[in-house]
C-alpha cells in the first residue's frame, strides 16, 4: 500500500517569516482577533452589552451590528432559553450548544454556542446545513467491552467517518518521547495511499494548539484556504477566542495543510489524565461543513472511545502490576535481606535483564557496585555516577543513547541506560545495546521547513510521502511497561516490611 504522495505547495506557503517554527509557539492563536467565516460571533460584557461583533455578523442576525455598545436584545435569552444570569454562573469554558434555533421572526434556523469566557460571554452563530444522510444512532452507543486496543482503535475511526463523511479519518496518538503516530485509519476508495503507522515530529502540533485542544469539544475548519473575518472591538483589544469554535486559522497551519492536500479538518481530542493522549482527526480534500448535531454525535462516539481507552489502559495498568508483583518476588525478597551488590545480582540479575530487556546491570549501594552482563568499563561507570548523583535528582533516569548525552564517553559495547534509585542510597542500572531501528515518519522530520522557488521563502514541509530514517547508535526505547516496572521496583523496595514498626 502506498504512502501520501508529494503535494504541490500552495500559494499559502508563501509569505511565511524565516523563523516561522519559533512563530509558531509564540503565535497568539486565542487573540487574532479574527474568526473563521462559516460562522459569525458576539461577545458581552457581564451586563450584556455587546463588546466585539465580527464584521458578518448582520448576515446571521441582522441589524445587530448597530447595537455595539447596547446591551443584547432581551429577546435574544427569550428565543435561546437561556437567561443571562445563568450562564454568568457557568464556570469559564462551559457551553451551551443549541441546534435549529431562530433569532429572529422568519428567518433561517442556525445553530447558536454560547460560552462563558474571562470576560463575558462569547456568542458564536452558525449556518444549520441539512446533513446529506442520516447516520444509524447505533453508531453512537458506547463500544462493546472484551475489543482489543487494535478493534477499538478500528472502530473509533470508521464511526467517525460514517458519521461525519470526511474523506480520511484518522487516530493520532502522542508518543512519550512528544512526536505523533497514526494508529488506526479509514478513507474512502478514491483516497490515495495512507498515513498508518508513520510519525510525526512533534513541532507538527505546537503546546500551543495542544492546550487549546484540552479547553474544546472539537475543532473544526471547514474550509482553511478561506480569508478570515475581522472582529469589530468596542474595546480596542480583541476577545479571547481559546474556547471559540471559529476562532480563525493560523497562517501556518493553513500552509501545513494545503501542503497535505486538506481543504476541511476537523478533529476530536482524546484525553487521558488531563492530558492530550491524542486526537481523531478528519480531513477531506473540499469544504465540509458540520452542523451542531452531527458535531456532537461525532464527538460523542469520541467520548466513548475515551472512556474504553481509559478502561482498557487501568485493565492493562492492573495486570502489568500482577505480573511485576509476581516477577519482582525475588528481587523483592533478597533487597529486603542484604544490600550487597553481588547477593542481590547473584539472585536477581538474569530476571532483572529479562523484564527490562537488558543487556547488563550494575547495582550500587553508596558508591560501592558490582556488574553483570555487558556493560562500560568500571572506571566509565564511576564518571558516570559521579555525574548522575550530582546532576539528576529524580528516581528515574533513561537515555536511549548514552553516547548522545555524554559525547565524551568514548567507545563503549551499550547504548541505553535506565538509572532507578533505591532506598538507603542503593540504585539499579540497566543497560541495552544498540539496536538498529527503521522508524516511517509522514515527511523527513529533520526538516520541518522547506525552502521553495528561489530559496528565499520557508514553508511547513511540502511532502508528507513516507520517509524511512535508520536509526544507530541508539536502544530501543524505554517504553510505559519499563517505566511502570521502575516505578513498581522504587515503590515495592521502599515499603516497610510486613511486621515491622516504626
Amino acid at each position: 500500500m502506498s504512502s501520501i504522495p508529494p503535494h504541490t505547495p500552495s500559494n499559502l506557503s508563501s509569505g511565511l517569516p524565516d523563523n516561522w517554527a519559533d512563530i509558531c509557539e509564540s503565535e497568539p492563536l486565542s487573540f487574532s482577533g479574527m474568526i473563521q467565516p462559516h460562522g459569525a460571533l458576539l461577545q458581552i460584557d457581564v451586563g450584556g452589552k455587546i463588546t466585539h461583533a465580527s464584521a458578518n455578523i448582520d448576515h446571521f442576525f441582522p441589524d445587530i451590528a448597530k447595537c455595539i455598545g447596547q446591551n443584547l436584545p432581551p429577546d435574544f435569552f427569550h428565543r435561546t432559553h437561556t437567561p443571562l444570569d445563568i450562564l454568568l454562573q457557568s464556570n469559564v469554558g462551559e457551553r451551551r450548544d443549541l441546534s435549529s434555533i431562530r433569532l429572529v421572526d422568519e428567518g433561517p434556523e442556525i445553530d447558536v454556542v454560547l460560552t462563558r469566557n474571562g470576560e463575558g460571554i462569547l456568542i458564536e452563530l452558525f449556518s444549520s446545513p441539512q446533513p446529506l444522510s442520516h447516520p444509524d444512532p447505533a453508531l453512537s452507543l458506547p463500544f462493546s467491552r472484551g475489543l482489543t486496543k487494535e478493534e477499538l482503535f478500528s472502530g473509533v475511526v470508521t464511526r467517525v467517518r460514517a458519521i461525519t463523511g470526511f474523506d480520511r479519518v484518522m487516530l493520532y496518538a502522542f508518543r512519550t518521547d512528544g512526536d505523533g503516530e497514526v494508529l488506526a485509519e479509514d478513507h474512502n476508495p478514491e483516497s490515495y495511499g495512507t498515513y498508518l503507522g508513520l510519525r510525526f515530529p512533534g513541532s507538527d502540533i505546537p503546546q500551543i494548539a495542544r492546550e487549546l485542544y484540552l479547553k474544546n469539544p472539537w475543532r473544526q475548519i471547514p474550509d482553511a484556504p478561506a480569508s478570515p473575518v475581522p472582529i469589530h472591538s468596542l474595546t480596542g483589544h480583541p476577545p479571547d477566542l481559546s474556547h471559540s469554535d471559529l476562532r480563525s486559522v493560523s497562517p501556518v497551519h493553513q500552509a501545513y495543510l494545503a501542503n497535505m492536500n486538506v481543504v476541511a479538518s476537523l478533529s476530536f481530542p482524546v484525553i487521558e489524565n488531563r492530558s492530550l493522549w491524542g486526537l481523531v482527526a478528519c480531513h477531506a480534500k473540499s469544504p465540509t461543513i458540520l452542523p451542531l448535531k452531527t458535531l456532537s454525535m461525532a464527538r460523542l462516539v469520541v467520548r466513548n472511545f475515551n472512556m474504553s481507552l481509559l478502561q482498557l489502559h487501568a485493565e492493562e495498568r492492573m495486570q502489568a502490576f500482577e505480573r511485576l508483583n509476581y516477577r519482582l518476588s525475588p528481587f523483592r525478597e533478597i533487597f529486603s535481606k542484604s544490600e550487597n551488590p553481588e547477593d542481590i545480582l547473584s539472585v536477581s540479575a538474569t530476571l532483572l535483564a529479562s523484564l527490562f530487556e537488558g543487556c547488563g546491570l550494575a547495582f550500587f549501594s553508596g558508591h560501592r557496585f558490582t556488574l553483570w552482563g555487558t556493560t562500560p568499563p568500571p572506571s566509565t561507570i564511576e564518571s558516570l555516577h559521579e555525574i548522575l548523583e550530582s546532576t539528576f535528582q529524580e528516581p528515574i533516569w533513561q537515555t536511549v543513547s548514552l553516547s548522545e548525552s555524554f559525547p565524551g564517553i568514548g567507545v563503549i559495547p551499550v547504548a541505553g541506560l535506565m538509572v532507578i534509585k533505591l532506598k538507603n542510597q542503593c540504585s539499579l542500572w540497566i543497560f541495552r545495546p544498540e539496536t538498529i531501528q527503521e522508524v516511517a515518519w509522514g515527511g523527513n522530520p529533520h526538516k520541518p521547513v522547506e525552502t521553495i522557488s528561489s530559496g528565499l521563502v520557508i514553508s511547513p514541509r511540502q511532502s508528507f510521502e513516507r520517509w524511512v530514517e535508520k536509526r544507530v547508535g541508539q536502544s530501543l526505547p524505554w517504553d510505559k511497561f519499563t517505566h511502570l516496572a521502575a516505578l513498581h521496583l522504587i515503590r515495592t523496595t521502599t515499603a516497610a516490611p510486613p511486621g515491622s514498626h516504626h
